[in-house]
């Protein structure tokens, strides 16, 4: 970087000299391989994979995050449930010119939790490794840009390849995985790092207090862009880990780790049964919820609706023809 002659002048009229005043490097990533989505990227695609138009008609995109055509699993409606790991995978890639290696890409992606979706790289085709992976809830509701650092390994290899992968367990299903702009840079330093958040806030010290003013800062190694923030994205949790509104609601002791509302089984042989036990608190009333399966809605079991705090346990009879349930335990203020 150098200053040009007669740009700068002191209040005498002398001006500098024209002259070399430093020098920096800028390492900018390149890119080693893009797809679009604009044409068919000859992914190799395994069943229910696509390349094309999302026409679902509900949630979900309509189109790409640039142009109309995206790579998903179904581009119609849900993944099915019990699905074994299918991929979606790139042609080989030569990233034998960089020394390090970024993935940046646009994802739609929901998740039901306990299904799992992944991505991975691989310099071979044969051993994978995870890039990325879930099997936590993902509630996308429109396009996300993702970016992740690749293995030191993976970098100064000829034979690249990217996958993403997509199963699911018994019970409930989503959309899954939608891909566009597909993107592996090489060299340079990408900014992979999430913000860092930190909350101001001063202590509550009035009961009933309805509304209370906080800051939160977030610091970052290149710039911050904050979509939405408000009381909807903030979630104040206690020293047990749960919500406050949940601590009160329950009767619970916000300040005490071990004070949750949990349910507790032990398995009767003879008849077949289920004792059910929980702590209860005065002025609450308890409600023992059941389903078959986490796609139905649950319903109060018979003799398990509104049980005083008196009462702490409950037995139910299992039918032998249905032996998989789902239990919930449900408390409501009486006061």
């Amino acid at each position: 970087m150098g200053l040009e002659a007669n740009q700068v002048r002191d209040t005498e009229g002398a001006w500098a000299a024209g002259r070399q005043l430093g020098q920096f490097t800028v390492n900018v990533p390149r890119p080693i391989y893009v797809a679009d989505m604009d044409t068919d990227p000859g992914w190799s695609l395994e069943p229910r994979w696509e390349y094309g138009l999302p026409t679902y008609t509900g949630s979900g995109p309509k189109a790409g995050f640039t142009g109309t055509h995206i790579v998903a699993y179904n581009l119609s409606g849900n993944y099915e449930n019990r699905l074994t790991t299918k991929y979606a995978t790139t042609p080989v890639i030569d990233g034998s010119s960089a020394s390090t290696l970024t993935l940046r890409f646009r994802r739609w992606l929901r998740l039901r939790f306990g299904d799992t979706a992944r991505t991975q790289v691989s310099t071979n085709g044969t051993a994978w490794a995870n890039v990325w992976t879930t099997s936590s809830s993902v509630t996308d509701s429109a396009w996300q840009t993702v970016q992740y650092t690749l293995p030191a390994w993976a970098a100064g290899s000829p034979s690249l390849r990217l996958r993403w992968g997509l199963a699911s367990n018994s019970a409930q299903t989503d959309l899954g995985w939608n891909l566009d702009d597909v993107e592996l840079l090489g060299g340079g330093k990408l900014d992979a790092t999430p913000p860092t958040p930190l909350l101001l806030a001063a202590d509550l010290t009035t009961d009933g207090s309805p509304n209370h003013s906080f800051t939160v800062t977030f610091t970052d190694e290149s710039d911050v862009r904050v979509e939405t923030l408000s009381s909807a994205n903030l979630l104040v949790t206690s020293t047990n880990g749960l919500p406050l509104w949940q601590s009160y609601l329950a009767g619970l002791d916000p300040n005490n780790p071990n004070d949750q509302l949990r349910l507790r089984w032990a398995l009767i042989n003879q008849p077949p049964a289920l004792r059910l036990d929980w702590h209860t608190v005065n002025g609450r009333v308890y409600t023992v919820r059941f389903s078959p399966n986490l796609a139905i809605p649950s319903s109060p079991l018979p003799g398990a609706a509104n049980l005083p705090w008196t009462v702490s346990g409950y037995t139910h009879a299992l039918d032998p023809s249905s032996p998989v349930g789902f239990y919930q335990l449900e408390v409501r203020r009486t006061e």
